[in-house]
């Protein structure tokens, strides 16, 4: 860390604060298998508070093939 700048440093400082924010989501929340990651493209799942009040949801590419368009 001797060698990180303060705009870094500002940047780790956020990243731990999301991650201590979503943490409990991830922990006690709902999950969902919202596709199937052997088969689809894309694996996405979302985890959802037990109340229903929050919500995070993810997906990764499992293919990439040239040319895509229409992914942001």
């Amino acid at each position: 860390l001797g060698n990180v700048t303060e705009e870094e440093k500002e940047e780790i400082r956020q990243r731990i604060k999301e991650y201590k924010q979503l943490a409990p989501l991830v922990q006690t929340g709902l999950y969902y298998r919202l596709s199937n990651p052997v088969t689809d493209e894309v694996a996405a799942w979302e985890f959802v508070s037990e109340d229903g009040t929050r919500a995070m949801m993810q997906a990764v590419m499992t293919q990439i093939h040239g040319n895509m368009t229409g992914y942001a």
